[in-house]
């Protein structure tokens, strides 16, 4: 029998295989009141969100065996991980810069290096947007 997960708005999964990335924007979100849990690949983000499903996944592209990008088909072909909104970490893909979830205006894609503002700004957008979403349908 599979049990339902409740999303948590304020928890970002951050998956980027650089050990020291993931762990300063760790520590950008937790100052700023988010938690943060880290993961250093593909395979392990898709287990930990299936397990404790997140409210945003903060997601590298450029990792070794499961890129970010295949990592996020993954998380689709899972009902319970579909909606969470992904921003991809990037520091090699100009294609991402100034792209925007359509009608919403959220950030796709944060490129690396990133300011803390930069980060913050982008993590905020998909919160406030998540709390008007949940608002709405109740």
């Amino acid at each position: 029998m599979s049990e339902k997960r409740t999303v948590k708005i304020d928890k970002v999964l951050v998956v980027d295989d650089d050990p020291q990335v993931a762990a300063v924007v760790g520590e950008i979100l937790s100052i700023a009141g988010y938690r943060a849990k880290k993961v250093h690949s593909g395979e392990s983000a898709v287990r930990a969100a299936l397990d404790d499903p997140p409210g945003l996944i903060l997601l590298d592209v450029l990792m070794p065996e499961m890129d970010g990008y295949l990592a996020a088909e993954r998380f689709r072909e899972h009902p319970e991980l579909r909606e969470i909104p992904i921003i991809y970490l990037t520091a090699c893909n100009p294609i991402f810069e100034g792209l925007t979830a359509p009608v919403i205006g959220i950030p796709v894609a944060v490129r690396k290096p990133f300011s803390v503002s930069e980060l913050l700004g982008a993590v905020n957008a998909v919160f406030a947007q998540s709390a008007r979403l949940s608002a709405a349908v109740k």
